[in-house]
This record gives C-alpha cells, structure tokens and sequence, in this order.
C-alpha cells in the first residue's frame, strides 16, 4: 500500500482532538494539516530577481497586503493573495507557481485578489507580475506564516463546545 493514513483521536489530556499524517513508510509526516475552515496567514516576501534585493523587498510589500487568507474545505487548499489598493492599478498579468509548477489562478479585480490551490499548506509560493509603469515583469516569493494559522486553528477548536471523555467498560 502506498498511501497516507490520515488519523484524529481525542487526548483527554490535551482536551481537544489531534489530527496527524502517517506515511507509507511509517514514519509520522511533518506535513502541516489543516481542518476544514478560513484562516487569516500573514505573510512574508522575498524579491526574486537581479538588482538590489533590498529595494525589490520594499516594492514586493508594497504591492502584497500583509496577510493572505487560506481556505480548506475537504482537504483541498486555496490561497487567496490580496493586493494595495494604492498600488493595484499599476500591475497586471499575475502568474504564479507553487512548488515550482504553475498554477492555474483567479483574479477578482473588483476585491483584488488572485486566489489559486495548493497541494499544501507550507508549500512554495512565486509569484511574478508585470509593473506597468516600469514595463517590466517582476517575481518575489510569499511566504506563509504557517504558524499563525495553526494557532488560528487552535484558537477556533478552543471555541468548541467541551467534548465528554468516553470511558471504556469492562476494562
């Protein structure tokens, strides 16, 4: 078999469930897993390219908001990155990879975003987008603070109604 086992248990210790990845070799993933849900991630950028980084750092901010929104529903994830509005109307023709692969975005002009999936919550994000007033196509990648969204999502189990220990008989 070469499959992940995706298993849950509740930890009466801990007072909540704990969900984790067992992988085909038996040794237990370190992949991030999120459950179901919109989590607030704020985000960090590095420019990609030649010239001075420090300068290409500055404009990459100044372009991405500070905090992107990740979204799962049936383990399936989708990103959505949101753009300055001051700087919106000056970019265009976004591209973006993830891992290395291109994928497939949705641009929503009106609350400027692009939204695309991922097959991860840690995975590699490059995003390249040409700068009108430069005519130049520039490339930076955004980092996820993954970190943030699982104490997001700690923060929202937290919220659950209190869960009754099950006891077993007989033993």
């Amino acid at each position: 078999i070469n499959s992940t086992i995706d298993a849950s248990m509740y930890v009466p210790m801990m007072g909540k469930e704990v969900r984790f990845l067992l992988a085909p070799n038996g040794e237990l993933s370190t992949e991030k897993v999120l459950k179901d849900g919109s989590y607030p991630a704020p985000n960090d950028v590095k420019y990609i390219g030649d010239g001075n980084a420090e300068t290409g750092n500055t404009m990459a901010r100044k372009v991405l908001a500070d905090t992107s929104v990740i979204k799962v529903k049936d383990g399936k994830i989708n990103t959505t990155l949101t753009f300055n509005e001051e700087m919106y109307n000056m970019i265009g023709n976004f591209k973006v990879k993830v891992d290395g692969e291109n994928a497939q975005i949705t641009e929503n002009r009106t609350e400027r975003t692009i939204s695309f999936d991922m097959p991860k919550v840690d995975s590699k994000i490059e995003v390249s987008l040409m700068v009108t007033i430069m005519g130049r196509e520039v490339s930076f990648a955004t980092i996820l603070n993954t970190t943030k969204v699982e104490y997001e999502q700690e923060r929202q189990e937290q919220k659950q109604p209190f869960r009754k220990q099950e006891t077993m008989k007989g033993v």
